[in-house]
């Protein structure tokens, strides 16, 4: 029997199909979520992913979380690296220095201990080998973007 190729490539879906959306606690180690609101209590959806920072926790079975929102990331972090301005040895490093070596070995040795986990067992870090996964909402608004760029700079051109 023969099926066009676009029915072959595309999975049929039943009403009975459940999407399966994760859902993750923002892991942010003081204080609250700047992200938390009365109805998703600071949650971040897989669908979102791209809008939050992986964590790495010392302890093996934390229960604390993996993601952090980026705003809130970019919070915590300001204030580790205002921790890092007062150590002996960075105190002589640029701001960009102290950005660049905070979350290396060289860095982060000296801050460790000031990026404790809610879970109270670990130490936090930024998993720096972690990229976003691309959605489709996110590849279609670049995708749509990319064409209007192009199309704007043509008709630039002309």
């Amino acid at each position: 029997m023969y099926q066009h190729p676009l029915l072959l490539m595309a999975p049929r879906r039943d009403s009975t199909d459940t999407i399966n959306m994760q859902t993750f606690q923002c892991c942010l180690p003081v204080g609250e979520c700047l992200k938390s609101t009365a109805l998703d209590f600071g949650l971040i959806s897989n669908d979102v992913l791209h809008d939050a920072v992986k964590i790495i926790c010392t302890n093996e079975n934390c229960t604390a979380g993996q993601y952090m929102h980026a705003e809130c990331f970019e919070q915590w972090e300001q204030s580790v690296l205002n921790y890092l301005k007062s150590i002996g040895r960075a105190r002589s490093w640029s701001d960009k220095q102290r950005q660049q070596n905070l979350w290396t070995k060289k860095g982060y040795d000296l801050v460790y201990k000031v990026c404790g986990c809610r879970c109270g067992r670990g130490h936090i870090k930024k998993d720096l080998d972690w990229s976003p996964p691309i959605t489709t909402a996110l590849f279609e608004a670049n995708t749509c973007h990319n064409i209007n760029t192009k199309w704007q700079s043509n008709e630039v051109d002309k």
